[in-house]
């Protein structure tokens, strides 16, 4: 039972309590039946008093068109008059008028002598009879007669008569002048009644005495009727007969015009085939079975109806929250609520709900869109800084190539200048063994010559060496600028190193002057060697001006020998200064790398955050929500639902 869903419940118990109800029905309608077998004779005793009151009915109708007819103060004027024929004339109106009312058989006025005045198809021999009605004396007496049936000639007519007063005067004093009298024929009241109301199983008559009188039936079976009426007791009541071979019920009922002070004038018989009497409670029964049927169908019908009424709003509200649950639909729907009914409030629950979840999924929306443009600019901002950090790598390690190539130049430089530091104390040594030995000098001006020669091929080296310091020191200096720049760039990382390129481009600066007064000193050599060389030339003549030239050149030499001194110096500091800018270089590569790395690792948290946000928004995305502005968490105060 569980299983069942709630239109099924709901038919089903519509179904059992119209079943019910149609179980109790039938019992009550098997009853009914039952009571109607036991008292066959009653549908025989309302056909009689059906037809009993259309004959009443008939003569009050006629006894109102005559009351009417017989007020009228001209026509009681005329008649008081005798004037025959200003009333006959006078009259025809008033004739026509009920004629076409009432359909009338009879219609005649008579006056006192019992003479007919005005008539509307009235032969002689039936203008003779009237005077001898009962209804005729009563009215001229003075009495009204609503309800008549008597006979005229063989035939029994429904009457109604009132008498013409004389003008002037109470009416109750009032003398009778005159009598209107009208009527219509029993048989024709009969026919009127049953193509008013047929019954197909009923057959009604009037008798008197046996003999039939008017029927529903044809003239060739009144013989059959009235033989049937012989086997049985005369008399008034009900009874068993056989008609036309079987068997009947029959019912005859007096026709009581005057309250049972009058003689019996005719009697209503009612035939009703006892055939026909079983057809009819098998019709009964099968008419009552169909329409049990009927109503079990309409049962079953408005059953499904009003289970489909019923559940047609909740299978709305499953429809709408359906896809809701499979994380989808259209969160600006909203359910009829307009029912105040328990359903109506559940339409207002759900509508809140989906309120609720629109805003939310609103909200979500757009934090989402904001954390994908965040995260757009978080990854653009990390690929720039990768791409710095990358490129500043990358001129780092140049420049800490750079550096290594001008620390081995120093290395080589400073080499150089103690090679020639060697050279320069041998010259000083060789120029004062040539004072020493000044007394043996013509002999050896040939080799002192010689010597001089090779003294301007060293001075040729030494400012080779020179120019070599120049461009070590021009580099230096450049060296010094870039890592002056780089340091720059680095910011906060890179002041220690400015300091370093500071120190660098000075002592670049200092070798290039030491250099250049080196330089002055080679050339000054060079220009003396010449001298010497030309005075050697000339002879022995200038041997006293070479010896003093020569004490020149020992001065000179020992300034050299100083300032080979100095460059050794600064050289080896350079050099120092060299392997501290390497270390450092490498320091900041190291960190230049460490920098790189991390916005590798930025990059990858950006495009996780990217991703992360299409996810959000691909997974509200699917909710359709209203286009309006979400409202922060802080300014939301969601209503509670209603149960």
């Amino acid at each position: 039972m569980n299983d069942l869903t709630v239109r099924r419940k709901i038919q089903l118990g519509v179904l059992a309590l119209v079943l019910s109800l149609l179980g109790a029905s039938f019992v009550a309608a098997g009853a009914a039946l039952s009571r109607e077998g036991a008292d066959s004779l009653r549908p025989l005793r309302e056909s009689a008093a059906g037809f009993d009151q259309f004959r009443k009915t008939a003569g009050e109708a006629m006894y109102a068109t005559v009351n009417v007819a017989t007020d009228d103060g001209d026509l009681e004027n005329l008649l008081q008059k005798g004037d025959a024929a200003g009333f006959a004339k006078a009259f025809e109106r008033r004739a026509d008028d009920a004629d076409k009312a009432l359909e009338l058989d009879l219609l005649a006025v008579l006056d006192g002598q019992g003479r007919v005045v005005a008539s509307r198809d009235v032969n002689p021999a039936t203008a003779g009879q009237l005077k001898e009605l009962r209804s005729y004396r009563d009215a001229l007496g003075a009495a009204s007669v609503p309800d008549a049936v008597e006979y005229i000639g063989s035939e029994p007519y429904q009457l109604a008569a009132e008498p013409f007063y004389a003008p002037g005067g109470e009416r109750n004093a009032k003398t009778a002048i005159g009598v209107m009298l009208i009527g219509r024929k029993l048989s024709t009241l009969l026919h009127k009644h049953v193509s008013k109301t047929p019954v197909d199983d009923l057959t009604l008559s009037v008798m008197k005495e046996g003999r039939v009188l008017a029927s529903e039936v044809k003239g060739e079976s009144w013989a059959a009727m009235e033989q049937a009426l012989l086997n049985r007791a005369t008399g008034t009541g009900t009874g068993n007969t056989t008609l036309f071979g079987t068997p009947h019920d029959v019912l005859l009922r007096d026709i009581d015009s005057c309250g049972g002070i009058c003689t019996r004038v005719a009697q209503i018989a009612v035939f009703r085939s006892r055939a026909n009497i079983e057809a009819e409670r098998r019709k009964r029964l099968l008419e009552t079975g169909a329409y049990f049927a009927l109503m079990a169908l309409a049962a079953l019908g408005g059953g499904w109806l009003l289970a489909r009424w019923i559940t047609r709003p909740i299978e709305r509200y499953v429809d709408a929250t359906a896809a809701l649950a499979k994380g989808g639909g259209d969160l600006t729907h909203r359910l009829d609520a307009s029912t105040d009914d328990e359903l109506g409030r559940l339409a207002e629950n759900l509508n809140e709900v989906f309120a609720q979840i629109s805003r939310l999924a609103a909200e979500v929306k757009a934090r989402a869109t904001e954390v994908g443009q965040s995260s757009e600019e978080i990854r653009g901002a990390s690929h720039a800084v990768l791409e710095g950090a990358a490129e500043q790598a990358a001129r780092l390690q140049s420049t800490g190539a750079a550096t290594t190539e001008m620390s081995a130049s120093i290395q080589q430089v400073a080499t150089s200048a103690a090679d020639a530091n060697v050279i320069a104390k041998r010259s000083g040594e060789q120029v004062e063994d040539a004072v020493r030995r000044m007394g043996q000098i013509r002999e050896a001006v040939e080799r002192a010559a010689h010597r001089m020669a090779l003294l301007g091929e060293t001075g040729k080296r030494i400012g080779t060496i020179v120019d070599t310091i120049h461009q070590i020191a021009d580099q230096t200096s450049l060296l010094a600028l870039n890592a002056a720049i780089e340091a720059a760039h680095a910011g906060e990382h890179g002041r220690g190193f400015t300091v370093v390129a500071d120190a660098v481009g000075q002592l670049a600066t200092r070798v290039d002057r030491s250099a250049k007064e080196i330089d002055e000193l080679i050339g000054q050599s060079r220009a003396q060697t010449e001298e010497a060389l030309e005075a050697m030339a000339a002879g022995k003549r200038e041997v006293e001006t070479g010896t003093q030239l020569i004490a020149e050149s020992i001065d000179g030499i020992r300034r050299v020998l100083n300032v080979f001194a100095d460059t050794t110096a600064a050289v080896k500091e350079q050099a120092v200064a060299s392997d501290e800018i390497a270390r450092n270089m490498e320091a900041v590569g190291r960190i230049a790398h460490e920098v790189l790395v991390s916005s590798k690792q930025a990059v990858a948290q950006g495009d996780r955050l990217t991703s992360i946000a299409e996810s959000l928004e691909l997974a509200v995305g699917g909710f359709k929500v209203d286009e309006v502005a979400a409202p922060l968490p802080s300014q939301r105060n969601p209503k509670l639902l209603r149960g």
